[in-house]
């Protein structure tokens, strides 16, 4: 027999990592108005911290919008969320990034482009429909992320509502961020869904991407064959 539809789905998303650090970091965010999130590739941060926190109530007066510095980052871990809490994308999960707009009264998790974001306060200075703002992969540092953070910190201080920021990576300083937030706390969520194993070349090759597929596939056929 078959199993439902999904079921598969959810057994992965349980195996996460950070849905095991469910509690604290709820319990840091209620207590906290910014916290800084350290979580390796493969953790889940990306597309569970925006649910851990709507489960929460956190969406109750207004909307969690979750930046990524690129569009198709944006769009796609925006159908992800949606597609593991099943709901049509455009309504309760959404999606902004240039020339698209993928929202509606319903959303009420918004993924979009940093960019998108900083458009939106130039209408809206205290982006006062908002309850959470989620910075993930802070560590890219565009000029765009940088002004984000700078707006950040002036709108914790500002805006007449209360207002949750969490600033999100895997390789980010936390402690630099920490201080430029007043001594925020810092979460580091260890642990990655599945076993990685670096490989490095004695030499330099000629071509990088001709070798890393060679390294590949070579390193496949030796654990499969």
């Amino acid at each position: 027999m078959a199993p439902p539809p999904g079921e598969d789905l959810h057994k992965n998303m349980e195996i996460l990592p950070i849905l095991k650090f469910e509690e604290k970091i709820v319990e840091v965010v209620d207590a906290n108005s910014v916290v800084v999130i350290i979580g390796e590739t493969g953790s889940g941060k990306s597309t569970q911290l925006s649910q851990i926190l709507h489960r929460r109530g956190y969406t109750k007066n207004g909307i969690i919008g979750v930046t990524q510095p690129r569009r198709v980052a944006a769009v796609s871990v925006a159908r992800r969320v949606a597609l593991e809490l099943d709901v049509h994308l455009g309504e309760e999960v959404g999606y902004a990034i240039r020339f698209e707009d993928r929202t509606s009264r319903k959303t009420r998790i918004k993924y979009l482009t940093d960019g998108c974001l900083l458009r939106e306060s130039l209408s809206n200075p205290e982006l006062s429909h908002y309850s959470v703002i989620i910075l993930d992969e802070a560590h890219e540092r565009s000029l765009n992320t940088d002004i984000l953070l700078g707006l950040m910190k002036r709108l914790i201080k500002t805006r007449s509502t209360n207002l949750k920021v969490l600033v999100t990576s895997a390789t980010l300083d936390g402690l630099k961020v920490s201080n430029f937030f007043s001594s925020c706390p810092v979460l580091n969520i260890p642990g990655t869904l599945y076993p990685v194993e670096k490989i490095y070349s004695t030499e330099s090759p000629a071509s990088y991407l001709e070798s890393s597929l060679k390294t590949a596939l070579g390193f496949s056929t030796f654990h499969n064959g």
